[in-house]
């Protein structure tokens, strides 16, 4: 007895197309750059912010600024400044996947965390709120969606 068989043969037209694509887009999304950037300007808004309300939560006042009628921790500015990309003493510092911000300041250590040897409470200056993650979220989702397109659009 004869055994009726069949094969089928399916050829997938386009597969090194979609692989090409798929691998130009797995390079965009680490390329955490331009995320980064933007992250960066999320960050200074943020901690600009943190400044004008004068800490969140509230920070003690300072004795200095009780006495001169000033805002703690804005004696000179200098510290505040220190979280702008412009000021040489910022620390912007990318790597694939790790985003550095911050202060070189000698002192921000001892406002961030306290000193207590020299009566300075914790003033914490440098943080993420949940309205910054809402923001980064929000503004990774569109970078990522804008650069998956652009990759899906050309050839």
């Amino acid at each position: 007895m004869a055994k009726i068989g069949m094969n089928l043969v399916m050829q997938i037209i386009g597969l090194d197309k979609a692989q090409s694509k798929l691998e130009k887009a797995k390079k965009e999304i680490q390329n955490t750059k331009p995320l980064f950037d933007k992250a960066v300007i999320i960050l200074e808004q943020s901690h600009a912010k943190t400044f004008r309300m004068g800490g969140r939560p509230k920070w003690k006042v300072s004795a200095r600024a009780s006495r001169q009628s000033g805002q703690t921790l804005i004696d000179t500015n200098r510290l505040q400044q220190t979280l702008s990309a412009t000021s040489p003493s910022s620390i912007r510092e990318y790597k694939k996947d790790e985003l550095k911000f911050g202060t070189k300041i000698l002192y921000a250590p001892a406002h961030q965390f306290g000193y207590p040897a020299q009566g300075i409470p914790m003033r914490p200056f440098l943080g993420v709120y949940n309205e910054d993650i809402k923001r980064l979220e929000k503004v990774f989702e569109q970078d990522i969606e804008a650069r998956l397109k652009v990759v899906n659009s050309v050839g």
